[in-house]
């Protein structure tokens, strides 16, 4: 049977800021479902089956409606078929048109030759199929237009086809295709397309849709020719294009020499883009990522960053982010790295004249007493995996002791002491990350005047630079009342350095409450922040004729010219809530906290 028709082949275009793209992909005899590309998981606008048969096929899970069409439709006559319907299983609209000589219009038909080139479902598939039935001339066309599309959106238009004729001369059903879904008509760069070449194929159209619809027109190259309508499929491969909008600014940071860092830009969004990373306005070579790395920090690196973020519809431009790199710290003795990955560790060891507790994370090596009291605070230098070196130590010692390593300076430790003994260790909390070691000091009448129980907490976190240390003072309510003449002492901290007399990491004491001349000062009341002689005030005083070798009189500072203790500072206990001490030249501080 000679059966004169135009094969419709549908390719559908859409517009992007590039052209589609056209392929032509064979099909194996076996395994044919697999390969076909077909999948339950794909956003489908259309899947549509061609031909005379009368029952649904479903491919892979995909289930495609049946079209059977005869004769002329809603065309103005059977040169001029025109059917046009609407997918009910995806909700894509179709329109099949013929502009050909015969005078019968669509019909379908169908044959065995698909059992030797498609096995399983693909070979019902392709059983069957639509053409341009009676004389078929060169020109003549079936042209195919999908619609429901999302302009912006990415699409793939597939048609599947096989050999009809295995007999004859070449070449045989020769097809021109043409697409036209990205707002211009493109040409398969292999037309014309010889459909009965041999063997199930499908040919591709990939593209970015510029409109709501897509059409494929195909062109007989070969008088009764015409192209065969087996299957179509129209997918959705990405969601619309849209312009780059910034969900997470990149963050600017001060870091040191050697350490690694990064900047990153996060897009509320998810389209194509391409990223453009600024340095003080000008581009950064080769930085064209949303992260822009720096995987070991110089001087060089300081600046002003931006990313800009580009696609095909717009940019965006995000904010500033400052970075400074410093070689070292100010007046730290061979300088400091934040080891923030090393984890923090407790224990016990051997201080030269007995058992000590300690706290470490890398950056600072603490020691405290059994009676509760912080000897040693030591800063350890890079590199130095928890062995101090010689200049890399900042180290708090026993009041009274002259240390020759940093200048001779007379040095004095920071305790609180809340009375008496009897006090015991308890874990608050450990973990690799955060240690809060408790020394808990329980009321006994018999021993202690402070009528309350006393924690003091020793807190270190991974990554600190500074140990924090505070009071819980509790007094249930079976205790005695308070006696406010009983005191909690602390001890002035010094952080020595080997340097001068003037050269100290911090310069400033503060006090919340005047505890050497009342609750005024010159006739103003001096209870929030009040600032309190430095270590170089303190090292400065002079002995006063008649008093004891503790009491001296100041000559520098903001209390110059009178009388202070020289070592320590007392308050009530219920009266104590902040002290601490603070460097506007090196922008540090340490503070003691007492809460209500």
């Amino acid at each position: 049977m000679n059966i004169k028709r135009t094969a419709l082949l549908l390719l559908v275009a859409v517009t992007t800021a590039h052209a589609g793209s056209i392929s032509v992909v064979s099909l194996p005899a076996t395994g044919t479902d697999a390969a076909s590309g077909i999948n339950a998981t794909n956003s489908y606008k259309c899947a549509l089956d061609f031909g005379n048969a009368t029952t649904a096929v479903s491919v892979n899970g995909v289930s495609f409606q049946q079209l059977s069409l005869s004769g002329k439709g809603t065309g103005a006559d059977n040169s001029h078929p025109l059917f046009t319907g609407t997918d009910a299983i995806f909700g894509g609209t179709w329109t099949l048109a013929g502009n050909y000589a015969g005078t019968i219009g669509f019909a379908g038909t169908s044959n065995t030759g698909a059992t030797s080139q498609a096995d399983g479902s693909m070979q019902s598939l392709l059983s069957d199929l639509t053409y341009l039935s009676s004389t078929v001339a060169v020109g003549n066309t079936a042209t195919l237009t999908l619609g429901n599309l999302t302009p912006g959106a990415g699409y793939s238009l597939r048609c599947y086809y096989r050999q009809w004729n295995t007999t004859g001369t070449f070449p045989r059903r020769p097809v021109s295709f043409a697409f036209n879904g990205e707002g211009a008509n493109e040409s398969y760069v292999g037309n014309p397309l010889e459909l009965d070449a041999g063997g199930a194929k499908y040919i591709q159209y990939d593209f970015t849709a510029a409109s709501t619809s897509v059409s494929a027109q195909m062109t007989a190259q070969l008088a009764n020719n015409g192209p065969h309508i087996y299957a179509v499929t129209l997918q959705q491969t990405f969601a619309p294009l849209v312009a780059p909008a910034i969900a997470a600014q990149p963050q600017g940071f001060t870091n040191l020499v050697g350490n690694s860092a990064a900047l990153s830009v996060g897009l509320s969004n998810s389209p194509p883009a391409v990223y453009k990373w600024l340095k003080n306005a000008a581009p950064v070579s080769g930085a064209t990522n949303a992260t822009l790395n720096f995987p070991s920090l110089t001087l060089a690196d300081s600046g002003a960053y931006q990313v800009i973020v580009t696609n095909a519809i717009g940019s965006v431009t995000s904010s500033v982010a400052n970075v400074l790199v410093l070689d070292s710290l100010p007046n730290f003795p061979g300088g400091w790295t934040p080891l923030v990955t090393t984890p923090v560790t407790t224990g016990t060891e051997s201080d030269g004249g007995g058992t000590v507790r300690f706290l470490d994370n890398g950056i600072l090596h603490v020691q405290i007493t059994s009676a509760g009291n912080v000897s040693s605070i030591k800063y350890l230098k890079p590199g130095s995996a928890g062995t101090p070196a010689a200049n890399g130590i900042e180290q708090v010692s026993q009041f009274g002791v002259s240390n020759p390593a940093f200048g001779n300076h007379t040095e004095i430790y920071y305790y609180v002491f809340p009375d008496g003994g009897g006090g015991t260790y308890a874990s608050a909390g450990v973990s690799s990350t955060n240690i809060d070691l408790c020394f808990v000091r329980p009321y006994n009448p018999a021993i202690h005047q402070v009528v309350a129980d006393v924690e003091t907490h020793y807190a270190l976190g991974q990554g600190n630079r500074a140990l924090y240390i505070y009071l819980v003072v509790k007094h249930p309510a079976s205790y005695a009342s308070y006696n406010t003449n009983c005191q909690i002492d602390f001890i002035q901290m010094i952080w020595p350095v080997a340097h001068d007399n003037t050269d100290f990491l911090c310069e400033k004491m503060f006090i919340d409450t005047d505890v050497k001349t009342g609750l005024s000062q010159n006739g103003v009341q001096q209870n929030r922040a009040a600032l309190e002689p430095n270590f170089y005030d303190s090292a400065n005083s002079t002995t006063v004729a008649g008093l004891p070798g503790e009491i001296s009189r100041l000559t520098s500072g903001v209390f110059s010219n009178q009388l202070t203790g020289k070592y320590s500072y007392a308050i009530d206990y219920y009266k104590f809530g902040c002290w601490g001490r603070a460097s506007d030249v090196n922008k540090l501080g340490q503070w003691v906290v007492m809460g209500s």
